[in-house]
């Protein structure tokens, strides 16, 4: 008999017992179309007209994957209002029959059960979850800018407690099987090797999934009392009104799980009209346009990598330099099953390579990322060792040493000399050339960059850096390399800072060059981070240079004479900070001094600006005073016209790489989409008509690039 469904299988266990499997065909994840959902409505109707069953088992052919979500893609394809909500009504409607019918409906929970496969999970009776890595269970709307639409926002509520509750579906959280079943929200988390065995007492209805739910009287008062609920929802009103300006999914989604404590529909009908409602926000445009370029970044056909490299898997990894970044990308080779060698230049330094690594996955345990197995077998997997046995014959040599091009090309000089000739040698640099690191290899063919952003085993982006000599199939086998490592890839050729830290630093120069105005003027310079955190930035220039440490933030700007100029007054000061031990966090004083890692007050910067001619000039009226404040006028727009310059140098091939790898790597606001994406928002003419006007009164650095002056005619 042929199959009735292309995604969906119906196996009969027993007279009694079903297993519904899903399997969405064409797809990595199993993800809800138009015509996944549709084919559900029909599954649904062949499980009514079935009789004598009682219980219906729902689980993935996917090991990886229950159900990641609705088809984005698709999503992003819907032209009106009315269109969304309907949308929206047609899933919750087929996830209310889900709910209603007789039989007991188990979902098997293993991999992603992520947004629609949370919704479509908690209309069901009962849920077990596996414990695995890959299970990760959350309702991630918000962070595409939209909520919950098929019955999340009601759902979850009745669940679990109305804290978790919002804390979940504000906050996009994931929980892992263990902690979903601590929560309330699935009813058993079971080890891998347990499961068919738990099924198997399930299906002779020898267990009970309903174990009986601790409760205090505070937690009775705060979630069955409207009064108690009341202080909940008023307490995350003030919380989130800042986040709700540029966020408006945050309050909606709060109304909507409000609502869920009525007792009529109305819950429903208000997810319906939220989800019309934002769609089409800025917000949520910028939000799903991110995510799609994710994505794209991350398909090897976007790079026009060849099917032969794409099919070929890299299996050996050599990490030269345990430090913080070395230490890191070992992590990562190895979480993705690679042999990694990591080489340090003796004993010492190869014990606090052990102690770094060994803290990343004792905090990955906390945060049950990963089973106490998986980080064993993981670790398994990484040889440690001071000699250059073990690296002769890997697949690609990765370089994290110190920042000094003379040490990197002594260590890659040497390596020429010892690997095989087909090893791809890489450098993760943040600012030197590739071409000069490998000036005395051959063949210079097989070199490249890698530059990943620290934490490595939390950042994202991957600058992949083409150096002049690079061959194709060597800069394929790198991009091959960040996919296999799980990261998202840009292209970039050998230019220096390539994009990230290209048009990071003269938002930083800016913002030191205005510390420096406001030393004059007796101003607080915290006042250029509350501007920058006010325009949606995770935190404000002079705060992230702190973080990523002034000595670091020094060594950039000598090595990038084309954003400052040989004779910059920011390195000027940033080196007076270094002799001073002012180095950011890390020396607990910076550009702001701390106690015991918190941030107190900002500093004067007098003694470091001694001798430093200032001009003091007054801010120009411009035609965007109503969208940025003269200060983030002179911050926001360095990085817009720097992103223009990149694109006139081709430094990458398309503008929305450049959004992505901004948002990935410095945490650009992500609701704005990337500083081009920005730029596209504003007045075309305005912008240039600002820029000019700034150029006037600062400098040439603000004359538009051509690729702004062309932005209005894309």
């Amino acid at each position: 008999m042929a199959a009735l469904w292309t995604h969906w299988d119906l196996e009969q266990t027993t007279d009694q017992i079903l297993t519904l499997w899903i399997d969405v065909q064409g797809q990595s994840q199993n993800v809800f179309s138009t015509e996944v959902i549709s084919e559900l409505d029909s599954v649904l109707d062949e499980l009514v007209s079935r009789q004598g069953v009682k219980t219906i088992f729902i689980r993935s052919r996917k090991a990886n994957s229950f159900f990641a979500g609705a088809d984005i893609t698709e999503f992003a394809k819907i032209e009106t209002i009315e269109q969304a909500r309907e949308v929206s009504r047609r899933g919750q409607d087929i996830f209310a029959r889900l709910e209603a019918i007789e039989p007991t409906t188990i979902a098997v929970i293993q991999g992603a059960c992520l947004g629609g496969g949370l919704e479509m999970a908690l209309a069901c009776d009962h849920r077990i979850a596996v414990i695995d890595s890959s299970t990760r269970i959350g309702l991630p709307e918000t962070g595409l800018g939209i909520l919950p639409g098929w019955g999340g926002t009601q759902r979850l509520p009745k669940q679990v407690d109305l804290l978790q509750a919002i804390g979940m579906i504000l906050q996009a959280k994931k929980f892992s099987a263990e902690k979903a079943a601590k929560v309330g929200l699935v009813d058993r988390a079971v080890k891998p090797d347990e499961l068919e065995s738990l099924l198997k007492e399930l299906r002779n209805s020898t267990i009970d999934l309903n174990p009986q739910k601790s409760s205090t009287w505070i937690g009775w008062f705060l979630n069955e009392t409207s009064f108690g609920r009341k202080l909940i929802f008023n307490a995350t009103e003030k919380r989130i009104a800042r986040q709700n300006l540029h966020y408006p999914a945050l309050g909606k989604s709060l109304e909507a799980i409000r609502q869920s404590f009525k007792e009529d529909a109305s819950g429903f009908e208000f997810e319906q009209q939220a989800i019309g409602d934002l769609l089409f926000t800025p917000t949520c445009q910028s939000l799903v346009s991110l995510f799609l370029n994710k994505e794209r970044a991350r398909s090897l056909d976007t790079w026009d990598v060849p099917t032969s490299i794409q099919e070929e898997k890299i299996k050996s990894l050599a990490v030269l330099g345990g430090g913080t970044m070395g230490a890191g990308i070992a992590q990562a080779g190895i979480k993705k099953g690679m042999q990694v060698v990591l080489k340090e230049v003796n004993e010492e330094a190869l014990d606090a390579a052990r102690s770094r690594i060994h803290s990343i996955y004792e905090a990955l345990l906390d945060r049950k990322s990963l089973t106490e197995d998986e980080a064993n077998e993981q670790q398994a997997h990484l040889t440690f060792t001071t000699s250059l046995e073990g690296i002769a014959d890997v697949d690609v040599v990765v370089e994290a040493v110190p920042e000094s091009l003379g040490l990197k090309q002594k260590i890659f000089n040497e390596l020429a000399g010892t690997c095989n000739q087909d090893t791809i040698f890489a450098t993760n640099t943040s600012a030197l050339s590739v071409d000069e690191i490998f000036a005395g290899v051959e063949p210079k063919s097989r070199v490249g960059g890698l530059h990943f952003f620290n934490p490595v085993h939390r950042m994202d982006l991957i600058e992949v850096i083409s150096g002049s000599y690079s061959s194709p199939e060597t800069v394929g086998r790198l991009l091959k390399l960040a996919k296999q490592l799980g990261k998202t890839p840009i292209l970039t050729k050998d230019s220096p800072g390539f994009v990230v830290n290209r048009i990071l630093m003269p938002y930083l120069d800016e913002a030191i060059k205005i510390a420096i105005e406001f030393t004059a003027q007796n101003r607080d310079p915290a006042l250029i981070d509350r501007e920058m955190k006010s325009f949606g930035m995770p935190m404000g220039p002079l705060e992230l240079i702190d973080q990523v440490g002034v000595d670091v933030a020094a060594h950039v700007a000598g090595s990038m004479s084309i954003v400052f100029g040989e004779e910059s007054d920011t390195a000027t000061v940033l080196e007076r900070m270094v002799e001073a031990k002012r180095l950011g966090r890390k020396s607990d004083a910076g550009f702001y001094n701390y106690v015991k890692g918190k941030k107190t007050n900002a500093i004067g910067l007098q003694p470091l600006v001694s001798g430093i001619d200032v001009d003091l000039v007054e801010s120009p009226t411009t035609e965007l005073e109503e969208v940025l404040t003269p200060i983030q006028q002179r911050l926001v727009l360095a990085m817009v016209n720097e992103a223009g310059r990149c694109l006139d140098e081709a430094v990458v091939a398309d503008a929305w790489m450049i959004d992505l790898a901004m948002v990935l790597g410095t945490g650009f606001a992500p609701f704005r989409g990337g500083p081009l994406r920005f730029a596209r928002q504003l007045n075309h003419n305005n912008l240039i008509d600002t820029l000019e006007k700034l150029a006037a009164v600062y400098g040439e650095r603000f004359q538009p690039a051509e690729s702004i002056r062309q932005l209005g005619q894309q």
